[in-house]
């Protein structure tokens, strides 16, 4: 691995596509327990019927003694927890509707929405108010994306990278941005790289984050890591000992496409947003982390 020291935060999904806000009303989350190889076999082949192609959704695999979790769509619920009931299987629901739960967050969502005219919308008493001159928790001005409007919140990726690009101007000594291509989409995928003292030879932490595009805490993480190493660079020894000793280079967000489709269509959408053919089937989207050669860093 030489100077590369990696660390990803994302994770996994599946979800077929419509250009139409999925509600996901009436979707229920259940959890399976496996507790012998029987179970975990017959969990692995309802995977694959074809009959709950797309009704189904496996947030974890099935593993010997271990709960797995799994999104059901409302037409199959009663057939599929009567298929745990046949193989033996038990289970419990972890939520009766999920749809609830993303009408909630949709709700504080709308709560933090900055207006393009810099009016804010408060939906809990249906008013308006001006949004002048608000000061990030770092200095910044409201003229990009602040502190305040990224760090603790789900920005969108254009914040994200309005955000780092105004934390690099604000720490220029030790902060730089950097574009590293675009996405299928377009999107520009940017690093912020963090560092002290300038060296060849000093070693690399590279950290990605948002590799799965429904992980919205995987940014979140990320962005409040890159704030603590700027807040804490001049008076925090800990961190000014690893920003001298290492340079960081991040990526806020691997994955902008499916990403902000997340956000806009499919709150539950885990891919890319590429399109692609297999056989006859058009499927849009692959997961990024099964694209890596094996021992592709070594």
């Amino acid at each position: 691995m030489g100077r590369l020291i990696i660390c990803c935060l994302g994770f996994v999904c599946l979800v077929c596509c419509s250009e139409v806000k999925k509600t996901y009303n009436g979707y229920k989350l259940i959890q399976a327990l496996a507790k012998n190889k029987d179970h975990v076999t017959k969990l692995e082949m309802l995977e694959q019927e074809e009959w709950l192609l797309n009704k189904i959704d496996f947030w974890k695999r099935p593993s010997l003694n271990a709960g797995v979790d799994m999104l059901l769509a409302p037409d199959i619920v009663e057939m599929f927890t009567d298929k745990l009931k046949e193989y033996q299987i038990p289970y419990r629901v972890l939520q009766e509707d999920i749809g609830k739960l993303l009408e909630a967050e949709n709700a504080r969502e709308r709560r933090q929405l900055i207006l393009p005219n810099r009016w804010c919308y408060y939906p809990k008493n249906h008013s308006y108010y001006k949004f002048c001159n608000v000061k990030s928790s770092t200095g910044g001005s409201a003229g990009g994306s602040t502190s305040r409007d990224v760090v603790g919140k789900y920005a969108r990726h254009s914040q994200i990278n309005s955000w780092l690009d105004s934390q690099a101007t604000q720490y220029s000594s030790i902060a730089s941005t950097q574009s590293i291509g675009k996405s299928y989409e377009g999107k520009e995928m940017k690093v912020i790289k963090i560092g002290t003292r300038k060296s060849t030879k000093k070693p690399i932490i590279w950290i990605d984050a948002g590799i799965h595009a429904r992980e919205w805490i995987a940014p979140a993480t990320l962005i409040w890591i890159i704030n603590k190493l700027l807040q804490g660079s001049q008076n925090d020894r800990t961190i000014k000992a690893l920003i001298d000793k290492y340079d960081w280079i991040m990526l806020p967000c691997a994955n902008p496409d499916g990403y902000e489709f997340s956000h806009t269509v499919d709150r539950f959408w885990r891919k890319t947003r590429s399109p692609g053919n297999i056989g006859s089937v058009n499927c849009i989207g692959v997961d990024p982390n099964r694209n890596f050669d094996d021992h592709f860093g070594g």
